[in-house]
């Protein structure tokens, strides 16, 4: 009989900004839900909103008021850059969940590969000694 212990914990994810700790939204169906109707709305809305709008889900309205004061006079580049690395840290842990998956599915194809390459390692040998005898006699 074989059993396995499945439990998962996720880390909190925060970042700085600024200098000041900010906690990231953890993955929940109500945050998702806002993140694809902000979605929906790519391409219809401004960048300047479309990015708030994320900043606003992702660390809260507060955060947001916080760090862009200015409203639609903050530098564009600036806001992008914190809004796409938001999303980034707050996909994190199912990155890594994603990731490890991967690998565990990976690994029979990587013993397979291996094991192929320990038995082709003569024969290029062999390969690598006759072009060598080649080179010798010309």
């Amino acid at each position: 009989m074989s059993m396995q212990i499945i439990d998962y914990e996720p880390k909190e994810v925060y970042v700085t900004i600024g200098g000041i700790d900010y906690r990231v939204a953890d993955r929940t169906e109500k945050v998702e839900k806002e993140l694809r109707e902000h979605d929906r709305k790519v391409g219809t809305i401004s960048q300047y909103e479309s990015d708030m709008e994320l900043v606003r889900i992702l660390i809260g309205k507060d955060a947001a008021k916080k760090l862009f004061p200015k409203g639609e006079d903050e530098n564009l580049d600036r806001l992008y850059y914190i809004a796409s690395k938001l999303v980034e840290c707050y996909k994190e842990n199912y990155n890594q969940i994603k990731a490890e998956s991967d690998r565990k599915l990976m690994e029979p194809v990587m013993t397979q590969l291996s094991e192929i390459s320990e038995k082709v390692k003569p024969i290029v040998s062999m390969a690598d000694s006759a072009t060598e005898k080649g080179k010798r006699t010309k």
